[in-house]
C-alpha cells in the first residue's frame, strides 16, 4: 500500500507500508475448486488455538476485512455449518471431558490396585 503524497503525518516515515496475513479464504461459491469450507478454516486455525489453550497459552484470531466479506459467518457460521467459535468451544469441552474420563479411569485403577 502506498501512502498518498501530501498526506499528514511524519514526513520522515516510510512512504510504502507492507501488510502480511496468514490466511485468506474464498467461500463465495461452494462449487469452486478454491472454496474454503468451515471445516477447512477450523483445521487451519482452530486446531492451533485449541492446542495453544491446552498448553497454557492465550490465543486470538483476528478477522479483518471489508463489510460483508464473511467475517461473522467465518467466526459463527450458521445452523448446520458451525463457524470457528462454536467449533473451538466444542473442542474445548470435548478435551475437558476426555481428560475427566482419563482421570476417572486412572483413579479407579489406582483404587483397585491399591
Amino acid at each position: 500500500m502506498k501512502i498518498p503524497e501530501g498526506g499528514t503525518g511524519d514526513m520522515g516515515r516510510e512512504r510504502i507500508k507492507t501488510f502480511t496475513y496468514d490466511f485468506s479464504y474464498f467461500s463465495a461459491d461452494a462449487k469452486s475448486p478454491n472454496y474454503a469450507s468451515q471445516e477447512m478454516v477450523f483445521k487451519d486455525l482452530g486446531t492451533d488455538v485449541l492446542k495453544s489453550a491446552f498448553e497454557g497459552y492465550n490465543a486470538c484470531i483476528f478477522a479483518y476485512g471489508q463489510t460483508g466479506s464473511g467475517k461473522s459467518y467465518t467466526m459463527m457460521g450458521n445452523a448446520g455449518d458451525s463457524g470457528l467459535i462454536p467449533r473451538i468451544c466444542e473442542g474445548l469441552f470435548n478435551r475437558i471431558n476426555e481428560r475427566k474420563m482419563r482421570w476417572s479411569e486412572a483413579s479407579s485403577i489406582t483404587e483397585v490396585s491399591g
